[in-house]
């Protein structure tokens, strides 16, 4: 963060050896000097790279003697505290720690300090139970000269603890709640953190927020206070301003506070770079606290790593963690910029009805029941498909909807029985107005919303037939290469079973080439391609053949089997060279595609080809209008409704059987990182069109 907030735009031309930097971060990391000293050296060297960050570490640093000596001192001088510690308020070491750095200043890591402590005081402890073994020791040997009654009565006691510890979970699970006044005020804030800066030091504010942690420094206590705004803001209360410090100890993190008083410039030691307003602080005269918090089930900024169960029992915890409050943020501005682009190129927003009377779409409804007719149901929409057609032909030529789908299908990892999607319809539009509306859509809610987080390739366009062919799917993630080629012509005369069963039987022969580059430092090893050969057999395809070729030789255990001038010929075919591995897939068009697309977004992700910043978005068109069920009838692909390309459409109406499967439809899908995240189609409006496509279908 620090870093981040100190960069200043191509700064990075200026940072002649980035070693600088990694040794900083380094230092830290193995926790040998502490954040202060990292953020105030990062500062100083963006501002001049010759700092010698190295002689300021060594000059700020505090040696272990010194701090040995200082935390001895502190604990004979603290015994109440100690005591505490010793009984397991752990808590109470932060005042210790206080102490220390008071006297050492910020020289040593808060974490090392507090660890040290906690070392010495058990040590300590453990030396104290030493001093009572002998008298233990007697006593054992009373008990054992008593026999069996010794042991009954030891027995009940240890029962009795058994109770007692089962009885301390119970309570601890149900946390009592805390007593705390019931303070409402008329005005909870004057500012939120994101409008504090330095121009209102001296000014008087009042906060409201959440307590994001607390440190008890025994005569200071720092609250990070987050608000509505998301920004944290330190409030320092220290006993000369703020008497009450001792009653703070109550407060937990998430407790919800309202505090009062000036903003004031931090000493320079104190500033914290990682913070927009680490040069400030709140010194506090007046804290209310509004909502004291029970112990959290986990902690707020973890909670992406904690178990998804437990975050959605606790979904309005899980709801304050930055990354989710951020998405949830970045929704609401998208669904705003898709309304305000479509107003603007004139479209109306229309709502139209939940419960309805259902239609045939392809996925499961789900049904809802009425009390005012027996027997009789509602359905919710897949989409406002019959609706959205009615607004058009009632003169609405356009129509948008940030509308709620339902679908009574299984979860999956892009799919859920609820979702929300822009549907619009557009009259007298060709496909490629559609296009090129939704691309502009896109490239603006990127870029706007999201700034640089993304790195946006512009649109590319491919054929349906060309993605099958290149990456055996209709939704391929284009962010890395792997291209497939067809084989089939090469390998059709070869007795090599694998390859000539599938041929006869009307399938198909494809290879993935795998690059020495793309490989890496070294080839794939024989554990990684038995990896590869169990998901191509998970899809259905016996194993998973390959060739690596050598310098001298050509090297695969089907060799043998395929010819050595069929191997050198799928060789030239593939371009591949010294280091490459060609692997391939046989079997019937539908599973050779599938199984080896499976193959290729492993060996993606197993070679770490894809860069999660890349979106390379595409629109998939040219699909065809019909496809073959399994008992051999045509279906359509997408829906009904679709209007044939119109160099298709004398075929479309004379309906000859060996023309059906070559009719393309003006369908077209937008495609994402290996999603289809959109699609559509140009309908047909002409009764004779749709007779035909059912007649078509038999």
């Amino acid at each position: 963060k620090t870093l981040v907030n100190n960069i200043v735009s191509n700064a990075n031309d200026d940072i002649h050896d980035i070693n600088h930097l990694i040794d900083i971060f380094t230092l830290f990391k193995s926790e040998k000097i502490t954040a202060v000293l990292v953020q105030n050296a990062i500062t100083a060297y963006l501002k001049d790279r010759t700092f010698d960050y190295n002689t300021y570490f060594e000059d700020h640093s505090i040696s272990e003697e010194q701090i040995t000596s200082t935390i001895e001192e502190v604990i004979r001088n603290n015994e109440a505290i100690v005591s505490a510690i010793k009984s397991g308020n752990q808590g109470k070491a932060g005042i210790l720690v206080g102490q220390v750095i008071r006297q050492i200043g910020k020289g040593a890591p808060g974490k090392l300090i507090r660890e040290r402590i906690l070392e010495a005081i058990s040590s300590k402890k453990q030396t104290v139970s030493k001093s009572k073994e002998p008298r233990a020791k007697s006593q054992e040997l009373k008990a054992k000269s008593q026999g069996p009654r010794a042991k009954s009565h030891e027995q009940r006691e240890k029962s009795k603890e058994q109770r007692a510890k089962s009885q301390e979970q119970r309570a601890k699970s149900q946390e009592p709640r805390t007593e705390n006044p019931i303070i409402i005020k008329e005005h909870y804030r004057t500012h939120v953190a994101s409008q504090l800066s330095e121009d209102l030091i001296g000014e008087k504010v009042t906060l409201s927020g959440w307590v994001s942690s607390v440190r008890d420094h025994g005569e200071l206590v720092f609250i990070d206070l987050r608000d509505s705004s998301y920004e944290i803001f330190q409030v320092r209360l220290s006993r000369e301003s703020f008497p009450n410090l001792d009653d703070l100890v109550k407060l937990k993190p998430e407790s919800v506070i309202s505090v009062t008083g000036r903003i004031v410039q931090r000493k320079e030691d104190d500033y914290n770079a990682s913070l927009r307003t680490g040069t400030i602080e709140l010194e506090t005269t007046e804290l209310d606290i509004l909502n004291l918090s029970k112990t959290l089930p986990f902690e707020i900024k973890r909670a992406t790593k904690t178990n998804e169960a437990v975050r959605f029992e606790y979904k309005f915890l899980d709801h304050r963690n930055a990354s989710v409050r951020k998405t949830i943020v970045n929704r609401h501005k998208v669904i705003k910029r898709l309304r305000d682009l479509l107003d603007t190129e004139g479209f109306l927003e229309i709502e139209t009805p939940i419960l309805s009377a259902g239609t045939d779409e392809g996925a499961r409804e789900f049904i809802v029941p009425t009390r005012k007719q027996a027997g009789a149901f509602y359905t919710l929409p897949q989409a406002p498909q019959q609706f959205k057609q009615m607004l058009m032909v009632s003169g609405y030529e356009k129509y948008f909807q940030i509308a709620r789908c339902f679908r009574d299908e299984d979860s999956r990892g892009d799919r859920q029985p609820e979702f929300t999607q822009l549907d619009l319809e557009m009259a007298y539009a060709s496909m490629q107005t559609i296009i090129d509306l939704n691309t502009k859509l896109f490239n603006d809610i990127v870029t706007t919303i999201y700034g640089k987080k993304w790195i946006l390739h512009p649109f590319e366009v491919l054929t349906y037939q060309q993605a099958m062919e290149a990456y055996g799917c209709d939704r391929p993630d284009l962010r890395f290469g792997l291209k497939m080629q067809d084989i089939t012509h090469i390998v059709k005369e070869t007795t090599f079973q694998v390859f000539s069963k599938p041929i006869e039987a009307g399938g198909i022969v494809k290879c993935i080439k795998v690059s020495a580059a793309e490989q890496g430092n070294k080839r794939l090893s024989k554990g990684q391609i038995e990896h590869l050969t169990a998901i191509a057999q998970h899809h259905g395809l016996g194993g998973l053949a390959y060739i690596i070729v050598n310098e001298n030789d050509l090297q695969s255990p089907i060799i043998k089997f395929l010819g050595e001038d069929i191997a050198v010929k799928i060789i030239e075919t593939t371009h591949a060279e010294v280091g490459d591995i060609v692997f391939f897939s046989a079997a019937d068009y539908a599973t050779a595609n599938k199984a080896l697309d499976a193959v290729r977004q492993e060996m993606g992700r197993l070679l770490k080809l894809i860069n999660p910043k890349i979106l390379k978005p595409a629109w998939v068109i040219d699909f065809p209008m019909f496809e073959k069920t399994d008992d051999g009838r045509w279906t359509f692909t997408h829906n009904p409704f679709s209007m044939p390309k119109i160099s298709d459409i004398e075929k479309h109406m004379n309906g000859n059987a060996h023309e059906i499967g070559t009719i393309i439809a003006q369908q077209y899908d937008l495609i994402l990182n290996g999603y289809e995240i959109g699609g559509g189609s140009v309908r047909a409006h002409k009764p004779e069109i749709l007779e035909a496509t059912y007649k078509n279908m038999g």
